[in-house]
């Protein structure tokens, strides 16, 4: 089978599409051709002659030659485009076969004084007129200017992406320009002055300041305005839209019907268009982003038309969630059900048990997990990252499927045990610092990087590799030019060489009518299609198309070399032997890069340490920066935009997405399932592998009523996986906890999920009493109870219900959105001012007033799942996330079902935050890497917490009045601390259960009450050595407790406890 002849031509544009025309010629400037800090100014019809250029350059550069003299187009010269930016003046001739110029203007010569006929810019004059200070002088009578410059750039000849060639000249080269429409006058001013500006200021500062008055000043299309004036936008705002090494400035803007971007320049698009334009009815999903390590941007995915999506960066954070909102208000309810699935709760609640089933593929799994951690092709220093699956590249046959694979619980680094000898022993001999980013590692490289993407893309995306290496190719022996030897680099002895693969070389889409998005095939990868020059080897050897393993000839069905290898290592990474193995396979890898072997003390263990400005925060970069500044503001932001520049190029640890084991698939495809065929019947080819097709397949195995739905029954059916030895799964359709993410907020399970009365009435363990059964409040979990006064709330899958006590009465009952409720907080004022504060799973907030029966709105504030809320002094709420952050709340100020205000950040940390207590000082914290620490309100936001406990994760964070504070780990251990003094460890204590512990509930006179996945309670008196009070409360597991006092108090304790568990059963603990 032939390649599709829009194939033949593709190459990567920084739009974010592949370009598919075969006309290059047609337009060759990109935005992608201009420096990381070049900022466009303007662009003209004008022609351009060379004169008085040296001999030697117009022979050396051959292409130059056509513009000696006009070129013979005409008397004024060749005509074609001139562009303008801060530190270039480029031209771009209409005659394809003439090169692409630059002209850097800091080389362009201060001119001497004009001769009669000339007359100079005044504008570009200085020291009070002085002609011999400016650059450009103009011809009134000819409408021309002229320059001299002693270098000139050219490439680009014929659209080709070949390298660009710079001529330096010892004798000035003079360059005539003649404007097709208007003055020279003023164009000589704008270089005159770009000239004097970089020349007084330099280049990168200069260029900042023209940023800078840019924004103010993006223009607002007529044709916008027009289009908005019945619809007027609920958000709008200037920002810059980023594809892969590329920034382009315009204005952002969301109506009820349509998402608008407006380019500041119409050159930046490839087609010449102003204005891109997408129906909110095509969104797909959307999800807040990290931009050099800056959380500003937003990501939105579209349907075909932009199958890679978009991505926007804004001034702000604070300007990013008011754009994130207006998408979330007028989205489809399929799109915000499928941003809420691309959480890391989402994925790891949802997802993981339809892919541990089999119900989606590795490859649709692997995105999924990518874009949950913050990666995107729209960004070249977070781009997806797939593992090295099969290991014998050299072999005449393979079977993909028994063929050697990869131990994947190890990082590429450590696949060679000499070179990772060598890499312990130099990283015991490195200094300790004491700043974030000077601690010790392994790794001085990391497994994915903007270079190493384009390694791989080179044949698809050579412009991109151009710039990556100073717009020439690398060297022809160091190119990806040998699948072999690139798996002999990457498992050798080369410390420096620790790479992963990315998913072009996995994915299909060669068979489709049309592949799509910048998601190129394995074909266009693989083969050089666009005729590259890429070098040749000492020994002679051209190098080409990428050569492939010797088992890629005996692909079946004479298949071409480049599909068979394709079909192999796809075969590989569907494989059950990958799957399925728990110790060495798909899982364990996603421990090592998206899990609980990714950081710390387990990254340290599995060998998996990277340099620190792989870690580093936002916060650790501007804390550097500061250090190297001194006091110098001006310095400061230049040491800062350099860190984060080499933060990007140097490569990022994606966030962690799963924080317990990851577990192995757990059902066998391979006999099922012909070879070269996904579990969804189609062939590998027939699969594109951008993010709308990996959507719209993940959507077709939900089912599309219940992605609108949030979870129904026929996922929950196709989604129930085996629980831990101390929870036994519920029986079908109930969807059971998951097993990698400590026991918090789940998606409810079925109608059918009541307890049955013999299971609920199991005889305690020896030593336990029975708590009294009060009320079945859900069909699915109860997770979350809270009282006031008479009244008891509880939350669990998607509603809010209100009880009167002691008589059980149901009062109220509503529906918050989609997907179930997390976290429950009352606010109240008099016994029937009630405020239900509610966290969801989809990152909201609900408030619902009691009343008057009503729900007054919702917002929208974290990425993940609000996993704890608690309420503060002077009517204020504290929030916490599953995306590491601490969120404070003015309640009485909050607009509800507006966007995000009155909402400020105190906190953000890397792992899932699971706890929050109220103290005199702020709010204490507890996440799930066993960490506790006290988020401050009044101090600046920080990225860490204090105290350590481990343990499996905090799950709990209770008062014990003077005694201190009491903190629940995982793991069955319940520690008093002394907050007053720094978290110092008063006692700790073992509960002796057995099972995981899951909530903390303060039960007045110094005790504390823990329930646990086994449904049992434990009562804790701080002054006591030991438990010694255990209630049996639940046989499915206690998901939350809470003291109340609408009911009688019994057993002598002061206070009663009430709990909630897994099954919606509300019980009276004592």
């Amino acid at each position: 089978m032939s390649p599709p002849m829009h194939a033949v031509d593709a190459c990567l544009v920084p739009g974010g599409v592949l370009s598919k025309e075969g006309d290059h010629g047609r337009r060759r400037f990109r935005f992608l051709l201009l420096d990381a800090s070049e900022v466009y100014q303007t662009d003209l019809m004008a022609s351009l002659s060379l004169s008085s250029a040296p001999m030697s350059v117009v022979t050396r550069a051959g292409g130059l030659g056509g513009f000696v003299g006009g070129g013979g187009s005409s008397a004024g010269g060749v005509s074609g485009v001139l562009r303008v930016s801060s530190t270039h003046v480029m031209f771009e001739p209409s005659q394809a076969a003439l090169p692409f110029l630059r002209v850097p203007i800091r080389d362009i010569v201060r001119s001497q004084a004009p001769s009669q006929a000339a007359k100079t810019t005044a504008a570009g004059q200085a020291n009070g007129g002085n002609a011999t200070t400016s650059f450009c002088c103009v011809n009134a009578d000819a409408n021309t200017i002229t320059f001299a410059t002693s270098v000139v750039i050219e490439g680009l000849q014929h659209g080709l992406a070949h390298p660009l060639v710079t001529r330096r000249s010892a004798t000035p080269i003079t360059v005539r320009v003649t404007p097709a429409f208007g003055s020279a006058d003023v164009l000589a001013t704008s270089i005159n002055e770009l000239a004097e500006g970089n020349a007084r200021l330099g280049d990168e500062a200069h260029a900042e300041l023209l940023r800078v008055r840019q924004r103010a000043n993006i223009p607002k299309l007529a044709e916008v305005e027009m289009e908005m004036a019945n619809k007027p936008p609920r958000f709008h705002a200037t920002c810059e839209r980023l594809s892969p090494l590329c920034r382009v400035p315009g204005r952002f803007a969301v109506t009820d019907t349509h998402v608008y971007f407006v380019h500041l320049h119409s050159a930046a698009d490839p087609n010449g268009n102003a204005l891109e334009k997408w129906s909110t009815g095509t969104v797909l999903a959307f999800a807040r982003r990290r931009t050099q390590r800056a959380d500003v941007s937003l990501e939105v995915w579209f349907d075909a038309v932009t199958p890679d999506g978009a991505l926007f960066t804004f001034a702000s954070k604070d300007e990013r969630d008011a754009a994130y909102d207006a998408l979330h208000a007028t989205a489809s309810d399929d799109a915000r059900a499928m941003t809420d699935l691309l959480t890391p709760g989402g994925v790891a609640r949802m997802l993981m048990p339809l892919w541990s089933k089999g119900c989606i593929s590795t490859f649709d799994y692997l995105m999924v997990v990518n874009l949950a951690a913050g990666r995107s092709r729209n960004d070249a220093a977070l781009w997806p990252v797939f593992p090295w699956v099969l290991a014998d590249y050299s072999s005449a046959t393979l079977d993909p499927r028994r063929a050697p694979l990869r131990d994947l619980s190890k990082p590429v680094g450590a696949l060679n045990p000499a070179r990772l000898t060598q890499l312990r022993q130099r990283m015991a001999a490195m200094p300790s610092g004491a700043g974030p980013l000077s601690a010790p590692y392994l790794y001085a490289t990391h497994y994915s990087s903007p270079l190493y993407v384009f390694f791989f893309l080179l044949r698809c995306a050579p412009l991109h590799a151009l710039r990556c290496q100073g717009w020439r190719f690398d060297r022809a022996e160091r190119l990806f030019r040998d699948m072999s030897l690139c798996w002999e680099g990457a498992t050798g002895r080369n410390a420096g060489d620790v790479k992963e693969l990315i998913p072009e070389l996995y994915q299909g889409g060669e068979l489709t009518e049309m592949w799509r998005g910048q998601a190129a095939p394995a074909s266009m990868v693989l083969r050089n299609l666009l005729d590259l020059p890429l070098g040749t080897l000492q020994d002679g050897t051209v190098v080409h198309d990428v050569a492939l393993p010797p088992w890629c000839g005996a692909g079946g069905g004479g298949a071409r070399p480049e599909l068979a290898f394709r079909d192999a290592m796809r075969e590989s990474l569907e494989s059950d032997a990958a799957n399925n193995d728990k110790d060495r396979g798909i899982a364990a890898w996603l421990d090592l890069v998206f899990g609980v072997n990714a950081r710390g003390a387990e990254a340290m263990k599995h060998d998996n340490v990277f340099a620190p400005l792989c870690y580093a925060s936002d916060a650790d970069l501007e804390a550097a920066a500061a250090a190297t500044a001194a006091g110098d503001a001006r310095r400061g932001a230049e040491a800062l935009d350099a860190l984060r520049l080499q933060a990007d190029e140097f490569g990022t640890v994606p966030k962690q997405v799963f924080v317990g084991r990851h577990p192995p698939r757990d059902v066998a495809t391979d006999a099922g399932r012909p070879k070269g065929v996904s579990i969804y019947g189609l062939r590998f080819g027939e699969e594109p592998g951008d993010v709308s097709s990996v959507l719209e397949r993940i959507k077709g195995a939900l089912g599309d009523e219940l992605v609108t739905a949030g979870l129904g029954g026929e996922l929950a059916e196709k989604a129930t996986v085996e629980m831990p030895a101390e929870a036994p799964a519920p029986s079908p359709p109930i969807l059971p906890p998951s097993p990698i993410l400590p026991p918090q907020p789940q998606p409810p399970p079925s109608s059918s999920s009541a307890p049955s009365s013999s299971s609920a009435d199991a005889p305690p363990p020896p030593g336990c009493t029975t708590a009294t059964p009060l009320l079945q409040a859900h069909r699915g979990a109860c997770a979350a109870v809270a009282a006031a006064g008479s009244l008891l709330y509880t939350a669990g899958d998607s509603s809010l219900r209100a009880f009167a006590l002691p008589s059980g009465t149901p009062t109220r009952q509503a529906t918050l959105g989609t997907l179930p409720l997390s976290s429950l907080t009352l606010l109240t004022s008099g016994e029937s001012e009630v405020l239900a504060l509610a966290g969801s799973f989809d990152g909201s907030v609900y408030a619902y007033a009691h009343a008057f029966g009503s729900l007054l709105g919702a917002v929208c504030a974290h990425d993940d799942a609000v996993s704890c809320t608690c309420a503060l002094d002077g009517g204020r709420l504290a929030s916490g996330s599953w995306d590491g952050s601490v969120l404070l709340w003015d309640v009485a100020s909050v607009r509800w079902g507006g966007p995000r205000t009155q909402v400020r950040q105190v906190l953000e940390v890397e792992a899932a935050v699971n706890a929050l207590l109220p103290t005199a000082g702020g709010v204490l914290v507890g996440d799930a890497r066993g960490d506790v620490g006290l988020a401050d309100p009044r101090a600046p936001p920080s990225g860490s917490l204090s105290w350590r406990l481990g343990g499996g994760g905090v799950v709990g964070l209770a008062d014990a009045a003077l005694s201190g504070v009491v903190a629940a780990v995982a793991d069955g251990d319940l520690v008093l601390l002394d907050a007053r003094k720094g978290g110092v460890e008063l006692a700790r204590v073992v509960t002796g259960g057995g099972a995981r512990l899951t909530c903390l509930s303060s039960a007045g006179s110094g005790a504390v009450a823990v329930g646990d996945s086994s449904g049992v309670v434990s009562l804790w008196r701080t002054r006591e050595r030991a438990v010694r009070s255990r209630v049996r409360a639940s046989a499915h597991g206690v998901r939350s407790l809470s003291a109340c006092a609408g009911l009688s108090v019994g057993g002598g304790h002061g206070v009663a406890l009430i709990s909630g568990d897994s099954g919606g059963r509300v019980s009276v603990v004592f």
